[in-house]
């Protein structure tokens, strides 16, 4: 008797007893040596050694703290909070300190109302960032984000990306369809591997003296010529439609050198040099390169 009145008290006090009495009625339960008349008086009994319920002020919470959700991010300019919160999917209302800390990923394209970029600075982590047809001049804003790893700033206004020569792991840079016409010598930045100047306005290609770019895109641009990366050891390789000639003797010597695209009415007998060893190009020059390693001379 004293087993059950421990298990009938045990689920009165937690309010599943009225349930299981009302199914065992239901189906027909017979509890062995108990009636149902019993089993009800023994919950009545539990009952009533419960203490009331007793009354709840709300005014007893007023000193309790209240439920933080992180610090907000407080923005100088609103249409830059807005593009973040859309890119994000979230509102802006609810952007914190320690979300945008979070982020390492981050994409804004075709924006030209945001006025500064100041405060990309709240998102120390980003390691992937782009910036695309925003009316963006100055790159200085992304000088403090020092874990960037790629970063996409084409399609905009910029004349100079000397501030981002103290990105020391960024690996790729796109500055395509901007009208900068030089770049600073890019040995600082001993992990840039991927160079895009496509469309660009440069004048010439100094700026690859000891750098470590091994993929360059330089397609649409209007350079005299090819010398400066006779010096560039680690360039594999070179996209640059648009050339319908150019002297492509500079690329002969370097020793990682196999992939080059170039425009359909070049003359590939200047890329004989990469019979044999080329790994990547396009179509045009895949099937001339391969024809030329069997022996058969396409111009002959």
């Amino acid at each position: 008797m004293s087993s059950l009145k421990n298990i009938v008290s045990f689920w009165k006090k937690h309010d599943f007893l009225a349930i299981t009495l009302a199914c065992m009625i239901t189906i027909g339960i017979v509890v062995t040596g108990f009636t149902v008349a019993e089993l009800i008086t023994l919950t009545s009994e539990n009952s009533e050694r419960q203490e009331p319920v007793q009354n709840v002020n709300p005014g007893d919470f007023d000193d309790q703290p209240e439920l933080s959700l992180g610090t907000p991010a407080v923005f100088q300019d609103h249409s830059l909070k807005a593009a973040i919160a859309k890119a994000l999917r979230v509102d802006a209302s609810s952007l914190t300190l320690e979300m945008l800390e979070g982020v390492t990923s981050l994409q804004i394209l075709s924006n030209p109302n945001i006025a500064s970029w100041q405060d990309i600075c709240l998102m120390p982590n980003l390691e992937e960032l782009t910036i695309k047809n925003c009316g963006l001049v100055s790159v200085q804003p992304f000088s403090g984000l020092s874990k960037l790893k790629v970063l996409n700033l084409s399609g905009n206004a910029i004349l100079d990306i000397s501030e981002l020569l103290i990105l020391e792991d960024l690996e790729k840079l796109n500055i395509s369809s901007n009208p900068i016409e030089t770049l600073p010598n890019l040995s600082p930045m001993q992990n840039l591997a991927v160079l895009d100047l496509d469309n660009t306005a440069i004048t010439d290609l100094a700026f690859m003296k000891d750098s470590s770019v091994s993929e360059l895109h330089i397609s649409y641009t209007n350079l005299p010529n090819f010398e400066p990366l006779a010096d560039c050891e680690k360039l594999e390789a070179l996209y640059m439609y648009g050339y319908h000639f150019m002297d492509l003797t500079p690329l002969h010597q370097l020793p990682h050198f196999h992939s080059i695209y170039l425009s359909q009415g070049f003359d590939r007998s200047q890329v004989d040099f990469l019979v044999g060893r080329f790994m990547m190009a396009d179509k045009y020059t895949k099937i001339y390169l391969v024809l030329k390693n069997r022996g058969i001379d396409v111009y002959g």
